[in-house]
């Protein structure tokens, strides 16, 4: 377990980088977090025939661990650059309440 840690420790940013390249050339993010586990795989395998040809499976697996750590890094990073725009609903049907609320106060201010 900590030789796949390990390896996905350096397999992750690859991954990242790799992703970023594709979703360039992509308009839907749908199937990104598939692609991102069959590049982690790919990388992890392709790391492992050039370095440790003995080890394969590991580096497979530290290539899948990769691929998904890269899928959160990637929504953690759209979270925080394009948060909600849109109001919490509490699903008291109230979303509304603190906007008409607000736009009664400023009109009886102005």
């Amino acid at each position: 377990m900590t030789e796949i840690l390990a390896a996905a420790s350096i397999i992750t940013p690859l991954v990242v980088g790799v992703t970023g390249l594709i979703k360039t050339q992509m308009k839907e993010y749908k199937l990104l977090p598939v692609i991102n586990v069959i590049a982690g795989i790919l990388l992890g395998v392709l790391y492992a025939v050039t370095l440790a040809p003995q080890e394969l499976a590991i580096y497979a697996w530290a290539g899948a661990v990769s691929g998904l750590a890269a899928g959160g890094l990637f929504d953690l990073g759209n979270s925080i650059v394009k948060p909600d725009v849109d109001p919490p609903d509490y699903g008291d049907g109230q979303e509304g309440t603190e906007n008409l609320i607000y736009k009664e106060q400023e009109q009886s201010k102005g």
